[in-house]
């Protein structure tokens, strides 16, 4: 292909998107982040990308700063010409779009459900002809607009979609994380000179031209506006020498001087332009006339560069639009609002209008920030949480009574957090802080305080403590709230673990029980536990106050009441990993599956995506717990991908990783390097629950190894990471490892521990593992019943690794009293269910006893596998359950295309064409070899 534009010093750029529009015309997809300083070229590069797609169609869109607070303009001025064929769309999905785009009333937008919508459309728009989106300056689109485009780029594969965004660094913005990404360097100094040169029209000589540029530090954009006053004569190139260039901060304040040598009517114009979100020459004309402004007084700017106004009015550079309103005295700004809210239509842009109105006041205005909060309203409805909480920031700035002051910046605060803005809450409480007067204010107040906290990712050491002492400030005052808030107080309690600050794990259980009512002796006395969430209140805190035997009936009873309609009927509980514990506490493995699949459910359908983030990341804890590791690595990846779009950090990320799998796989250095990232991620976020994955990692790692001493170690690690008494995994761990030791008292004394909590919990799977570490200490002739009763116990549970682990163990065990038949049969079992589970570490134990003996190793050690790639498997699997495309597409927020594509790749390669032999194929029964489906340790999709 011909190329239509060339940029100098940008092959390598270039060729990375010549790569997306390559992509595009072998029908796939491709998205890209453009990052670099004010400046660098990021709008020339997507300029070279729409130069080099003429078959494609182009959807092109600007970032606009002032717009940033108006929820999902960006997204609207990106789908108005594609709004058509939104007819096309399930009624669900229409109806999710309009209501974000304010076309019609309907119901609250949630962004990801929303973002389904969005992707669904333009895979319908890409269907005649490929579709290039350029956005251009994305860090100033509006949250919500950033948030669904980055979450349709991160979707896109099959679709022939392309998407590129230009983002201005510093700073970075997370929701951008897992996108490819191009950072644009300035120019080096070779191609930074031509530039100049080029551009002067040959004004300048080489020379000078090398000076200037290493003055430029290589910036494009002050590169091209110093060629252009050279070409035009303006400047003498000596005068340049002595004085640095425009740069970022100071290109904008070229910008503001080039503004002020306007006549004041051109200035007064391009204010009118730089205020008003959406540019609109009509409403811009119609507001300058009170004013006496003329269409001519756009010509000197016209003249100047700074303004474009065919095909639409616009600034040249976003820059300048900055620089327009920035230079602009305060008293300007207001009477320009003043005169556009006079203008804007009340109907149809309310909120644009109350917002002018805001900006132009000069004092409180009860009325107005009434009409702002009402604005606040219709926002939220739309889905904008960030538009609200700026919506209620400014009614509360114009409040007059400092009550409903205190209130508004409380739900200004409320809004950020839960648009995950968790940073801008907190200064919002730290503005309104001395306005917290009222008791159940200032609870409110440090309630969102702990949240704030814990959503930024940062030290979690406080949370419980700030939660406990709102607990307190209520108590007196609302006994349901404080059952609500002591119920986050104790989840935070076992995620914070060893590096809990303040009152011990016992004091806080029975500080608890004394403020939830459950005495009878508090401030809160009252009714006994009555809901699900009571129960689970009262157990876990007894847990936390008294052991395991005193708090194994109330946990049950809770679970019990966990299994009902009751406890969902709002949606997913905020306490749903109290559940979790719950369950693990007792070694219910039924429970916690029911649990969780039952959350899961709920957050899909209602679209609550953290809590299903929480949700995939407990089934993946739990699956690798029972040592199936390619569905643990099914649920880690999905969440993973969840998270990615919800902006959830680095070191956030890190914990969904699920590093148990490497483990089970025995993938010794990654497992161990790991194993450290967690334990850092554990010191920064101080959250003892993190150093738990990490020791779980390494007691299986260790034991599947046979590294007794190392396995011990971490076992140990384990219960110092921990809530007391939240070690569950430690203790056959320790029973196995200081047996091979032969640290026996060690081992005695775990073995005691596990009996009382065992007996309590009474669980099939409990009593296995302690029949299992039973035989582990017992003697000869008492050891081998213990082992078929373990066999018989975790046979019936789900947990199949530990099952296989006493196969393997009664094997062992059986080999060395030279009872070989007896032994390989044991062996053999053991290594056929971890090979399926892709237990390598273990499969591999139970290969080398048989060889240890001199016999033929297990049947099957040799199978071929089919490798699916994670997003492959998932898709195959929903689809061998019956589910359409369309329903495959909505569960894991894909394209309807891409699922098409998928499902293509796993049909060739299991060798069939019929979605009805997915199922057997998945089970190997479509090979006479016996092959086995597997999937890679690491997603490929």
């Amino acid at each position: 292909m011909q190329r239509t534009a060339r940029l100098l010093g940008r092959a390598a750029e270039m060729s990375v998107i010549d790569g997306i529009g390559a992509a595009l015309r072998r029908g796939m997809s491709g998205a890209l982040v453009v990052r670099g300083e004010p400046g660098v070229g990021k709008t020339a590069l997507l300029d070279y990308a729409a130069s080099m797609s003429p078959g494609s169609e182009i959807a092109r869109l600007s970032g606009v700063e002032s717009e940033g607070r108006l929820a999902y303009a960006g997204l609207h001025r990106v789908l108005v010409p594609y709004l058509g064929r939104a007819k096309r769309l399930a009624p669900a999905r229409r109806a999710i779009l309009e209501s974000a785009l304010g076309i019609t009333d309907g119901p609250p937008a949630n962004p990801f459900l929303l973002g389904l919508a969005v992707l669904t459309l333009l895979a319908e728009v890409a269907r005649r002809r490929p579709l290039l989106c350029l956005v251009d300056d994305a860090q100033w689109l509006d949250q919500e607009s950033r948030e669904v485009l980055t979450f349709v780029a991160r979707r896109l594969h099959a679709d022939r979609i392309g998407m590129i965004f230009g983002v201005r660094e510093p700073p970075r913005d997370p929701r951008f994380e897992g996108i490819a990404e191009l950072t644009v360097p300035n120019l080096a100094p070779g191609s930074a000179a031509d530039l100049l040169v080029t551009r002067s029209g040959g004004r300048v000589d080489r020379q000078i031209a090398d000076h200037l540029a290493r003055q430029a530090g290589g910036n494009p954009l002050a590169l091209v506006e110093v060629a252009r006053e050279l070409a035009a004569g303006r400047v003498a190139p000596g005068l340049l020498l002595d004085e640095p260039l425009p740069l970022g901060e100071r290109l904008e304040l070229h910008f503001r001087s080039q503004i002020r040598a306007l006549p004041d009517a051109t200035r007064a114009f391009l204010l009118l332009v730089a205020a008003h979100p959406v540019v609109d020459r009509t409403v811009v004309w119609r507001a300058a006339a009170p004013d006496g402004i003329a269409a001519a007084a756009a010509t000197p700017a016209t003249d100047a560069r700074l303004v474009k106004t065919a095909p639409d009015l616009h600034f040249r550079h976003p820059l300048i639009r900055s620089a327009a309103y920035g230079s602009a005295e305060a008293g300007e700004r207001r009477h320009a609002h003043e005169l556009l809210a006079r203008v804007t239509d009340p109907v149809t842009q309310p909120d644009v209008r109350v917002w002018h109105r805001a900006a132009a006041a000069g004092g409180p205005d009860e009325e107005l920030a009434a009409e702002l909060e009402r604005c606040a309203r219709l926002a939220k409805r739309r889905g904008g949480l960030l538009a609200e909480s700026a919506f209620l920031t400014r009614a509360a700035e114009l409040t007059p009574q400092a009550p409903v002051r205190a209130v508004r910046y409380l739900d200004a605060a409320q809004a950020a957090e839960t648009g995950g803005a968790p940073l801008r809450a907190e200064a919002l409480l730290d503005e309104g802080a001395p306005l917290f007067q009222e008791p159940l204010v200032q609870v409110r107040a440090q309630r969102l305080q702990a949240r704030a906290l814990a959503s930024s990712g940062r030290s979690r050491a406080g949370i419980a403590v700030t939660l406990l002492s709102a607990a307190r400030r209520s108590a007196p005052l609302d006994l349901d709230l404080t059952r609500e808030i002591l119920l986050e107080v104790v989840l935070w309690v076992f995620q914070t673990g060893r590096y809990l600050t303040g009152p011990t794990p016992r004091e806080i259980g029975r500080e608890i029980l004394d403020l939830g009512g459950f005495t009878g002796t508090g401030p809160a006395a009252g009714p006994g536990a009555s809901t699900a969430g009571d129960l689970l209140l009262e157990g876990l805190a007894t847990f936390l106050s008294r052991d395991h035997a005193t708090a194994a009936p109330l946990l049950r009873r809770a679970l019990e009441g966990m299994r009902g309609g009751e406890a969902l009927d709002g949606g997913v509980p905020p306490w749903l990993l109290n559940g979790v514990f719950a369950a693990s506490i007792l070694w219910d493995d039924r429970g916690r599956d029911e649990w969780l699949t039952r959350c899961e459910v709920t957050a899909r359908r209602t679209g609550a995506l953290r809590p299903l983030v929480l949700t995939l990341l407990g089934k993946s804890l739990q699956e690798a717990a029972w040592g199936d590791v390619p569905a643990s690595e099914r649920c880690s990846t999905d969440g993973r991908q969840i998270a990615q779009a919800l902006g959830w950090s680095p070191t956030q990320l890190l914990t969904l990783s699920n590093p148990n799998i490497l483990g089970w796989q025995g993938r010794d250095e990654e497992a161990r390097l790991a194993a450290d990232s967690l334990f850092a991620a554990a010191a920064e976020l101080e959250a003892g629950d993190i150093g738990r994955y990490a020791s779980m990692l390494l007691i299986v790692l260790h034991l599947g190894r046979g590294d007794y001493a190392d396995a011990f170690s971490a076992a140990r690690r384990l219960q110092a990471e921990a809530v007391p008494g939240f070690d569950n995994e430690a203790l056959p761990a320790l029973i196995e490892a200081g047996r091979r030791l032969g640290r026996l008292a060690e081992a005695t004394a775990a073995l005691e521990e596990l009996r009382r909590r065992a007996t309590a919990s009474a669980t099939p799977w409990a009593l296995g593992l302690l029949a299992r570490s039973e035989a582990l200490l017992a003697a000869d002739p008492e050891a081998e019943p213990h082992y078929r009763n373990a066999i018989d116990l975790l046979s019936g549970t789900r947990a199949v690794g530990d099952a296989a682990r006493a196969h393997l163990l009664y094997g062992e065990w059986l080999r060395r009293r030279r009872r070989r038949n007896e032994a390989r049969a044991q062996l053999t079992q053991a290594f056929t269910t971890f090979a399926d589970l892709g237990a390598d570490v273990f499969a591999h134990r139970a290969q080398t006893e048989p060889a240890a003996m001199g016999v033929a190793r297990p049947p099957g050690a040799h199978a071929p596998t089919v490798t699916l790639t994670p997003r492959e498997d998932q898709i195959a699997r929903l689809a061998a359950q019956g589910a359409t495309n369309d329903e495959i597409a909505a569960r894991l927020y894909l394209s309807v295309h891409t699922v098409e594509y998928h499902l293509g790749k796993v049909f060739r390669k299991l060798g069939i064409r019929s979605r009805r032999r997915i199922a057997a194929a998945l089970e190997g029964e479509n090979s006479p070899s016996g092959a086995r489906t597997a999937v890679p340790s690491s997603p490929q999709s």
